[in-house]
């Protein structure tokens, strides 16, 4: 029974956000020329790529759940700075693809939708390079590290690459290898 009652209040919670006018999604001006559009999802540039000095930002606040416990809610909030150069397009093409890096850099807080009394952080650098022709799209994964848990917990950002610039697809949590391998009932 209380785990029913548990599943209409979550399900019914989930169902107040989606039908909520999520004013995070809406545009955000700021005072920074480098930063004048910020969506949930994508980076509207508004800069030139030959005339570019500050990094893209990424707001997002997103629910997301462990993979393997499809009860077990967190609410993950912050920014993504990114910061995506196209270096020597046309001097270093390699099979007519251009060489682009990607710097990211994750600010964000993590807490439980149910209990919410702890919340944790999320913060890491990571920089990648792709080599991308006008047309082509890359996913990039990457794991970071929740600040003050022990259990091995990690979210994992799901990224798409093109010559325009980043996106956010996908967010989730997941737990690291070596703390699954060195926890398994023996």
């Amino acid at each position: 029974m209380k785990n029913l009652f548990l599943f209409f209040v979550v399900f019914s919670i989930l169902f107040v956000i989606g039908c909520l006018e999520n004013t995070i999604t809406d545009p955000l001006i700021t005072d920074s020329p480098g930063v004048q559009a910020v969506t949930n999802e994508n980076v509207d540039k508004i800069l030139s790529k030959d005339d570019k000095n500050q990094p893209d930002i990424i707001k997002f606040q997103r629910v997301v759940n462990l993979a393997h416990s499809p009860n077990t809610y967190f609410i993950v909030t912050g920014t993504i700075k990114v910061d995506h150069k196209i270096l020597n397009p046309a001097s270093n093409p390699v099979n007519g693809a251009s060489r682009v890096t990607v710097s990211l850099s994750i600010d964000a807080e993590m807490k439980d939708m149910e209990y919410g009394n702890d919340i944790w952080t999320i913060r890491g650098n990571t920089t990648n390079t792709v080599f991308l022709t006008e047309d082509d799209r890359v996913s990039i994964t990457k794991y970071y590290k929740i600040i003050g848990r022990d259990d091995g917990m990690l979210l994992a950002c799901d990224y798409e690459v093109t010559l325009d610039g980043v996106a956010l697809q996908g967010m989730w949590i997941t737990f690291s290898k070596v703390y699954s391998a060195n926890n398994v009932a023996q």
